[in-house]
């Protein structure tokens, strides 16, 4: 169900594919574009496809490159359903699906945040799909020495988050967001449009609310290549994860971005870009 449809996009013409591919109970968006190795790329909590759209002109005319959004997210028909399990383990299985359906033997897996690790529990079980793992700063996850973090996560956010769906107020589940990342509600601070992208991807936050292992122990190390990219300005709630990641991965490659922070792929682009292809060509 693929439609063509030619763009301008930071003053190149380029050709995008774009639709919906249909997976258990739901349809998945994406957009690809170019040749050669496949790139598939994995967003984070309240993002989507968007995320790396950049990317579509930096390696678009060397890899094929693939963006789209998980079950829950923009502009998937994503009503949170209970009965639906979600883990990254679910997702990760979603992926695999949508493999399936677009024909890709193999491909190199980009994660960012939550889209971490959905790619490490993708590569937990499909290692034979994989050319290469690339992770930028993967949430907390259940790995030794961070139980700290964990757990003021899952009271921080996740028991909070679970109170504010309950009202069905979306400014009430944006303080909470707020308020746990960022100190306090910024919400009066931020472009109407960007809080705007933000809640249509609430459905997701309201699933990683009530899901029951939403954390997960995962092998990290493999066969294949591996990259390891984290911010200079890492979120503290993140840094336990990402330091003991690259502590216990010494045979990965590990980036660190200059005056970059969470966000990194949208304000670095070209850095980003950059460091993702010299790995995957060289390594």
């Amino acid at each position: 169900m693929k439609r063509l449809n030619s763009i301008y996009f930071y003053a190149f013409t380029i050709l995008i594919l774009f639709g919906f591919v249909p997976i258990q109970e739901t349809n998945l968006f994406f957009k690809e574009t170019g040749n050669g190795e496949t790139i598939i790329f994995v967003h984070g909590s309240q993002e989507d496809y968007r995320a790396f759209i950049p990317q579509f002109e930096l390696l678009g005319k060397e890899f094929h490159v693939i963006t789209y959004s998980r079950r829950y997210n923009y502009p998937n028909e994503h009503s949170y359903k209970k009965e639906t399990p979600f883990n990254p383990m679910t997702e990760a299985e979603d992926l695999e699906k949508l493999r399936q359906q677009m024909g890709i033997e193999e491909f190199n897996i980009v994660g960012h945040s939550y889209g971490g690790l959905v790619a490490l529990a993708y590569a937990n079980k499909y290692q034979n799909r994989l050319k290469s793992i690339t992770v930028s700063e993967p949430p907390v996850l259940s790995i030794k020495g961070c139980d700290e973090s964990l757990s003021y996560t899952e009271k921080g956010l996740i028991e909070k988050l679970k109170a504010s769906f309950k009202t069905k107020d979306t400014t009430v589940v944006m303080k909470a967001i707020f308020e746990f990342f960022v100190g306090k509600d910024i919400q009066n601070q931020i472009p109407p449009e960007a809080l705007q992208a933000l809640k249509s991807n609430l459905p997701e936050m309201e699933a990683l609310a009530n899901s029951e292992n939403p954390f997960p122990n995962l092998n990290t190390t493999f066969d294949f290549p591996t990259m390891i990219i984290t911010s200079e300005n890492v979120m503290p709630i993140l840094m336990c994860t990402n330091e003991s990641l690259i502590r216990i991965t010494p045979n990965a490659k590990h980036v660190r971005i200059p005056s970059a922070s969470h966000d990194m792929w949208m304000t670095h682009p070209t850095v980003m870009s950059s460091h993702l292809k010299d790995f995957i060509l060289n390594e």
